[in-house]
Formats: C-alpha cells, sequence, structure tokens
C-alpha cells in the first residue's frame, strides 16, 4: 500500500521509529484521524489523541517522508510523530499527488564558533594562569576533570568494575519502572537525571563495545522511565525530553566513534526501536550515514520480524 507519490509504509516505519509508527497505526486503525485530504502538496489532517485534536501534515522531502504537528511545535521534521504516522496511512489509498519539497538551504557560515572563540581567550593566557583557571573548575566538575585526565593519556578504556557502578544506577531505575514507577514521578526524573550525568562522565573516557552496550541498557530502561512520567507529562515534559535528548546524544556520539559494523548497528537500533516503550534515539534518521545501504536493510528487516 503507497501513495500515489510512492511513499510506502515501510518509508513512514523507517521516518518514524517502530514504536511511533505502532502509536501513529493505532490511532489510524482507531478512526482518530479527521478530515484527512491533499493540502500544500501534501496531506493535512486533525488527529484525535489524548483528548486534544493535533492539526498534522504530511509531505515528501528527497525522497523521504516528512511532517509537521501541534504535538512539536508545528516545526517540519524528518522523524514523524505517531500523528503524521496515523495521516500518513490514512491517506494511503487516496490519489492525492504530493509534490517534493525543496531542499533546505545550507545553514549560512559562521565566522567561528564558540569553542574556537574560547580557544582564542585561552591562547592569549599565559600558561600558568591557563593552567590555573583549568585546575580550579576541574575539581568542581567531574566531567572536566575526567576530560582533562583523558586527554593528558592518564585514563584509558573503563574496566568492568568502573562500568559497575552505572550498571547498578541502570538497574535501580529499571526496577522503579518494574514497580509501576513507585507512585514519585520525582523519583522518577532524578533516576533518569543520574544515569545521564554519570553516561556523560563516562563517555568522555575512551570507549569500546562494553560502553555501548550499557549506554544501549540505559536507553532501554529510559523509555521505560518516561512512560511512567507520561501521567506528570505537565510538569516533567521539558526535563524528560532534555533526558531523552542527551541519551539519544551519547548514543550516537559512541557510534560515530566505535563505527560498529553496519548491519549489527541496524540489528541493535532495531531491538531498540521494538521495545515495549518508545524509544529516545530517533533511528533511522541520525544513523542513516553509519547504516549505509546494508545496515538500514538490515534495520528495516529486523523491524519487520519484530
Amino acid at each position: 500500500m503507497s501513495t500515489r507519490s510512492g511513499m510506502a509504509v515501510e518509508d513512514v516505519r523507517a521516518a518514524a521509529g517502530e514504536r511511533a509508527f505502532r502509536t501513529g497505526r493505532g490511532l489510524w486503525e482507531q478512526g482518530a484521524v479527521l478530515g484527512a485530504g491533499a493540502a500544500y502538496g501534501g496531506a493535512s489532517a486533525d488527529v484525535r489523541h489524548g483528548g486534544q485534536e493535533w492539526q498534522v501534515w504530511v509531505g515528501v522531502r528527497s525522497g523521504r517522508p516528512v511532517g509537521e504537528c501541534d504535538c512539536t511545535g508545528g516545526e517540519l521534521a524528518e522523524t514523524l510523530c505517531p500523528h503524521a504516522v496515523a495521516v500518513a496511512l490514512a491517506v494511503a489509498d487516496q490519489e492525492i499527488e504530493f509534490r517534493p519539497l525543496p531542499e533546505p538551504e545550507p545553514a549560512p557560515a559562521r565566522s567561528g564558533t564558540a569553542e574556537e572563540e574560547m580557544r582564542a581567550v585561552a591562547a592569549s593566557l599565559p600558561h600558568a594562569r591557563l593552567a590555573e583557571l583549568v585546575a580550579r573548575h576541574a575539581v568542581r566538575d567531574r566531567r572536566l576533570s575526567t576530560d582533562l585526565l583523558a586527554v593528558a593519556g592518564a585514563l584509558g578504556v573503563p574496566d568492568d568494575a568502573e562500568l559497575a557502578g552505572v550498571r547498578r544506577l541502570v538497574e535501580e531505575a529499571a526496577a522503579l519502572v518494574d514497580d509501576g514507577g513507585g507512585g514519585e514521578p520525582h523519583r522518577l526524573a532524578v533516576a533518569g537525571r543520574r544515569i545521564v550525568e554519570e553516561l556523560r562522565v563516562l563517555t568522555v573516557r575512551p570507549a569500546d563495545s562494553a560502553v555501548l552496550d550499557l549506554v544501549e541498557r540505559a536507553v532501554s530502561v529510559w523509555g521505560g522511565l518516561a512512560a511512567c512520567l507520561n501521567d506528570a507529562w505537565e510538569v516533567y515534559e521539558e526535563e524528560a525530553a532534555e533526558i531523552g535528548g542527551t541519551l539519544a546524544d551519547v548514543h550516537l556520539e559512541l557510534c560515530e566513534h566505535l563505527r560498529p559494523d553496519p548491519v549489527e548497528l541496524g540489528r541493535r537500533l532495531a531491538a531498540l526501536e521494538g521495545g515495549d516503550h518508545e524509544c529516545c534515539l530517533g533511528a533511522p534518521g541520525p544513523y542513516t550515514g553509519l547504516l549505509g545501504p546494508e545496515g538500514l536493510a538490515a534495520y528495516r528487516a529486523a523491524l519487520t520480524r519484530s
């Protein structure tokens, strides 16, 4: 089943991730999509979900589905939310001609990054003054002190004993999920923040597959914590998004550093996206360059089997 533009269901699934796709398909099957039809070179509709009606538009850019939805602030996004998935599925059999959107304009060149500006300031200081400044801040900031030691070659890949403390934090958080959140949203948010902070410190150091395994376990557990926070989204929505976003950044950075086999990476991402809870990674979009055609095919095949 596909649109006249060739927006295949599998393309919608890939652009959304398995969790969002499942939710969106459920909304479509429940008849939550209202007034779907052609609009602005794509298709638009309202989607009734969570006691609200969300205004949604879907279209095509670079041969891939894209969407705009009130739930994400109305910004054009390459990762489809469940509402956009529902609309894409609702119009799949309609004779709608999707006109491809123009490619985004490249960001204007900057004269210099913030890091470059700070480097220039640091270079203007006498060596002893700069060393004093770095040392003073390093003793107050674990991430800076770890980064300093790693750059100096004083720290190698974390061994199992060093990873054990972070594993313990992750499994304690998993126990909260098993307990249904313990009825205390604050405990869930604190658990997520602690995990993120420890992982940020940990990943400053050289990494290996054991660190990647630990980060992926944290991503999986965070999906459960975030789901338990749903009832308190008015208070914790921004914090939950920040924690999930940081975990996603850490995982992507690790993958870019370690360069796992594309097929293996595709299967790993599919396992995370196809879990019981919504995954924060937004795969496959940010990983397209790492996956390549073979990895992307493995990702899609693994999702289909799950």
